[in-house]
């Protein structure tokens, strides 16, 4: 949760507070439909995975969830799931149970806020693309179409942020365990981040060499 926000997030260009965009999302959607309608999207490209209830999407749009919260309770809950250990008890299931729920949860928000951001900058280098008349694919939208970058978006957060889905196996099935809620976040932490260093520099690399100047300088 903590790595999303101030490791991995600033490396893609994210501020300190990538949630912000929640308000924008809000304000973006006026009837349940609209609302259902995206989280349909997110979960077509893969954003969101199934580990995310109907219910608690539709929670974290309109507010009744947000990070700053559920980060609280996390750590709250983490706390108390580490007396239990150092006590040599068991942790109750109710405490893991929520803990896995509010990784997952926050790892969701930090997932869609990604999301925002390369989709937001996407769409800033194709305007910039057609405004200067480049011959670059990105101006040609008869190609690359909304919904294609929102799958270039999808595939950028998908390679470059720690979440419960992409976890390695020994991760995941460590979550799965009574002590994966204490252990699982740091073991997941260092595994992950070869794979998202690399992606990150991989991506950098074919930012620098797509001619595009949004993009070359969001690489730098």
């Amino acid at each position: 949760v903590v790595s999303n926000v101030l490791f991995f997030g600033p490396a893609q260009g994210l501020g300190v507070n990538p949630f912000r965009v929640f308000k924008e999302i809000n304000k973006r959607f006026n009837t349940a439909e609209e609302q259902d309608e995206y989280r349909k999207k997110l979960y077509r490209r893969d954003v969101l995975g199934d580990e995310i209830p109907a219910q608690l999407f539709d929670d974290m749009l309109k507010g009744r969830a947000n990070p700053q919260t559920a980060i609280s309770e996390l750590n709250t809950l983490l706390s108390k799931a580490q007396k239990f250990a150092a006590s040599g008890s068991e942790i109750p299931k109710s405490i893991y149970e929520r803990l896995k729920q509010l990784s997952i949860a926050v790892d969701a928000f930090y997932k869609i806020a990604l999301f925002e951001h390369e989709l937001k900058v996407l769409k800033k280098a194709q305007a910039h693309a057609i405004k200067v008349g480049s011959s670059e694919p990105l101006a040609d939208t008869t190609i690359w179409t909304e919904g294609r970058l929102e799958i270039a978006a999808a595939d950028k957060v998908k390679m470059t942020a720690q979440s419960y889905s992409q976890a390695p196996p020994l991760a995941r099935g460590l979550q799965e365990s009574m002590v994966g809620p204490l252990v699982a976040p740091f073991l997941r932490f260092k595994l992950e981040v070869p794979r998202i260093v690399f992606n990150t520099y991989k991506l950098g690399f074919h930012e620098l060499g797509s001619g595009n100047a949004v993009l070359k300088r969001r690489a730098i």
